[in-house]
C-alpha cells in the first residue's frame, strides 16, 4: 500500500463533483489556483497535507478517504 497521486486525484475530483462545484469554484473554496486543482485531479501533482485537510473540512470527507480511499 502506498500513496497514489492519481487515485487521490480521482477521489478529489469525485468529491468536488459530488458537491456540485466546478474546478474554478473549488479552487476558490480551498484557496488554491485552478491550474493546481487540475494537476491534482489529473494525478500530475500531489496535494499538500494542508490542502488535503482543507478539502476534507470544506467537503465534509475524511483524510482517510482522500488519501487511502476508505
Amino acid at each position: 500500500m502506498g500513496i497514489n497521486a492519481k487515485e487521490i486525484g480521482k477521489r478529489i475530483k469525485a468529491v468536488r463533483k459530488n458537491n456540485g462545484l466546478t474546478q474554478e469554484v473549488f479552487a476558490e473554496v480551498i484557496g488554491t489556483s485552478l491550474t493546481h486543482v487540475g494537476k491534482i485531479e489529473a494525478g500530475m501533482r500531489m496535494a499538500s497535507i494542508d490542502l488535503l485537510v482543507e478539502i476534507a473540512v470544506k467537503c465534509n470527507v475524511t483524510l482517510d478517504y482522500l488519501i487511502l480511499g476508505r
